[in-house]
């Protein structure tokens, strides 16, 4: 624990991978970031790669969700987003 805070610990796969970041101290949730520059075209579906795991406490877990301005002026939506305490592997 961390100033009363359960913390969970995150390591970089790929080297040049950026850390999640809050933008504000207020944020709700962190931001995530790709590890290259990706085109998506329109309707289709795409995997992208954070080049970070993340080892989430007993009893939490993550959520991925839809950063607003990107859903609503790039049309780019989370298909799948429920990261379960036990997976270890890349994000």
């Amino acid at each position: 624990c961390y100033n009363g805070y359960t913390s969970m610990k995150v390591k970089k796969i790929v080297p040049y991978a950026t850390l999640p970041s809050k933008a504000h101290d207020g944020d709700l949730g962190y931001d995530l970031y790709a590890v290259d520059q990706i085109s998506v075209p329109t309707g289709d579906t795409v995997l992208i790669s954070t080049g970070i795991a993340i080892q989430f406490p007993n009893g939490y877990g993550g959520i991925i969700r839809d950063r607003s301005s990107v859903a609503t002026k790039r049309k780019l939506f989370t298909v799948a987003g429920v990261i379960d305490n036990g997976y270890t592997g890349e994000i």
